[in-house]
């Protein structure tokens, strides 16, 4: 009587749909239909979302992070704790390790720090993933059943598989892009470890057993960097075998070399031949050529010396036959392209003859002016009885060949030589150039530099030869002159030869009179003349440059008439310079004035008269500069004009009324 005053007392209190599951999940009750509820207590405690005829979504209450706010649709992860049971939420992304485990998606909009709901598995209609938005950020077109993946982008998804970051499956998209899309969850979260309990195996099942399928390794910019195939080949240049793998197996496991070598097992018969085996007499490695034998020793891995008797300095090579390694050295024709050569280093020797197709470069970078790449000849003699060079010895040479029809010819030869008695700090040297004359291929002496300075080129013997010594002075050797027509330099009487070269014997040699009434020889010096052809506008209060443009002469060649309009010396001495300016008639008025003047360097340097207007009037003015000055080499003048008339003022034509003459004294 008691329980039915209960039952009947609950069916006035609470809503049927609740009696119903009170009635059908009692004690004594079955329960094999559908639950028509909203909210579910008791073992679902705090889970909403329930629907009225099937379970299609579990979603749990969270608090967003206090970050930014959060739209409908987007994946969530868990940052944290409120202190109560429901967690801490933020945008996920794919980018960054903390943020990449998704709990779920958004079921609704969250307020930043606000309380909302997070749908963790079924479906969450109603999201909004047309267009660039918060949940579709990259602007994708998804197509219903796609399958959605976390985005780099905070807070959105991607219906393209990342090539970067954490790879995390969110779910599928029902509809494809659309404003009201569903989302079907089935979150796979990828991890980056494998664990497993002690005794327990790890299993990759591959697609076949021929070794086209992989298990890749990529790094996080998605590039390879090694595989190992599903016939347990491995590759990858960044993969390190660890040190305990045994060398059978391709690594470095065993203790020292000789262990690795006591590994190996004797062998005999015809059915082992030309393999690595094990000499059980010295124990060492030996390479088994045939089944009778003839195994030679590939190393003596002892630290005896003896066992390398006659092997110093040598390299280990593969014998001609081949069947064999041996110790032996490395001659010039092993070592025969450009890729060899990158092998030596500067202690290196190499012995006979190599060949450069295209040239050859030495390069240098210093800062050191006196460093330079150089050619270093070194000659020695056999030592017997001495190694000392002798006077006459050749220290280097260089020789030039040209092909012609079946060889090559020489052509000129340059030669270094001991040039005197050599001793310790002490080696005279000379230098000798050889051509070879027209019809013959043998280089004969022309020229030498002794250890002297002097510079003799003539007949090689040095009997009959021009001499230049060290400081310069020139002489005729033997029956050598200059033997040029020189008439130019004959004369009609000999006092007018008196103190000079000449070619007075008319037998075209230089010869020096003698004679005490001596003829001072004329020098050639600088002389310009120039001249104004065109009228010149010359701005007012402006130092303006004369053209002077018409050369009248300039036996020196030292006058620019086309450019900068300047005399420039090319000797050193002391110079006459006179010019005239006039200008074109123009009305000037009281205080105006007129004047040139001489620059030098750029500089003023003397200045001509100044015509100074003292009544108003209608002209033609002018100015005149003298000077002498010196001038070096290289040092320049030119004539300059200035005027006050206040308007622009033309300089008048003619070479009577405007020049610039310039004469070397000396």
């Amino acid at each position: 009587m008691r329980k039915l005053l209960i039952v009947i007392l609950l069916c006035l209190l609470l809503p049927l749909e609740v009696f119903a599951i009170y009635a059908k999940v009692g004690a004594d009750a079955n329960f094999d239909g559908d639950v028509g509820a909203t909210y579910f207590y008791g073992d679902g405690s705090n889970l909403t979302g329930v629907g009225s005829a099937t379970a299609i979504a579990l979603t749990i209450d969270a608090k967003e992070e206090n970050t930014s706010a959060i739209v409908k649709g987007q994946p969530l992860y868990i940052s944290g704790a409120t202190g109560v049971a429901f967690p801490k939420v933020g945008l996920a992304d794919a980018d960054v390790a903390g943020k990449a485990h998704v709990i779920g998606l958004a079921a609704g909009a969250f307020s930043q720090n606000g309380i909302g709901l997070v749908r963790i598995a079924g479906v969450l209609e109603g999201v909004d993933t047309l267009g660039a938005n918060a949940v579709n950020p990259a602007d994708e077109t998804w197509a219903a059943g796609d399958i959605l993946y976390l985005s780099a982008t905070t807070g959105g998804m991607t219906n393209v598989e990342p090539t970067v970051g954490r790879v995390v499956e969110i779910g599928h998209s029902l509809y494809g892009s659309s404003n009201i899309d569903a989302i079907q969850l089935h979150l796979a979260n990828t991890h980056p470890h494998i664990e497993v309990a002690v005794g327990e195996d790890i299993v990759l099942r591959l697609g076949d057993s021929a070794a086209a399928n992989k298990v890749i390794v990529k790094d996080y910019t998605n590039t390879e960097v090694a595989n190992i195939d599903s016939d347990g080949n491995i590759d990858g240049t960044a993969l390190t075998l660890d040190t305990a793998l045994a060398i059978a197996e391709g690594g470095t496991g065993q203790v020292t070399a000789q262990a690795a070598i006591n590994d190996l097992t004797a062998v005999s018969g015809a059915t082992n031949e030309h393999v690595l085996t094990k000499d059980t007499t010295t124990g060492n490695a030996i390479y088994k050529v045939a089944a009778g034998g003839g195994a030679t020793t590939f190393v003596a891995l002892t630290d005896t010396p003896a066992n390398y008797t006659g092997s110093a300095n040598k390299f280990l090579q593969v014998n001609a036959t081949p069947d064999a390694l041996i110790f032996d050295t490395i001659s010039s024709d092993d070592l025969s392209d450009v890729a060899s050569i990158g092998m030596l280093d500067e202690a290196e020797t190499v012995t006979g003859y190599w060949k450069f197709t295209n040239g050859f470069v030495t390069f240098l970078a210093s800062d050191t002016p006196t460093s330079a790449p150089y050619f270093n000849f070194q000659r020695t003699r056999d030592g017997d009885p001495t190694a000392n060079v002798l006077s006459g010895d050749y220290l280097g040479s260089y020789l030039f060949f040209g092909f012609h029809t079946d060889g090559y010819d020489l052509g000129a030869k340059i030669h270094a030589v001991v040039d005197g008695t050599p001793g310790n700090a002490d080696m005279p040297g000379r230098l000798e150039f050889l051509t070879s004359p027209d019809g013959s291929a043998t280089p004969v002496l022309r020229q030498a530099i002794d250890n002297a300075g002097n510079i003799k080129m003539g007949d090689g013997g040095w009997t009959n030869y021009v001499n230049v010594s060290a400081g310069g002075v020139l002489t005729f050797e033997g029956t050598a002159s200059i033997n040029e027509p020189l008439s130019i330099l004959a004369a009609t009487t000999s006092a007018e030869l008196a103190g000079v070269i000449s070619d007075e014997t008319g037998t075209d040699k230089l010869v020096y009179n003698t004679s005490p009434s001596l003829v001072t020889p004329t020098i050639s010096a600088s002389r310009i003349r120039a001249t104004k052809a065109a009228a010149q506008a010359i701005t007012t209060a402006t130092w303006t440059i004369i053209q002077y443009a018409t050369e009248v002469y300039d036996n020196l060649g030292e006058y620019d008439n086309a450019t900068n309009y300047r005399f420039t010396a090319t000797t050193a001495g002391y110079y006459s310079v006179v010019a005239r300016v006039r200008s074109a008639s123009a009305e000037w008025t009281i205080g105006e004035y007129f004047q040139a003047v001489i620059y030098k360097n750029g500089t003023i340097y003397a200045a001509g008269s100044q015509n100074i207007v003292t009544a108003t009037i209608t002209t033609p003015l002018d100015s005149n500069v003298v000077s002498q000055m010196y001038l070096g080499a290289t040092e320049y003048i030119d004539i300059r004009i200035i005027h006050t008339q206040g308007a622009n003022v033309n300089i008048g034509e003619g070479a009577v009324d405007n020049f610039f003459i310039v004469h070397r004294l000396s």
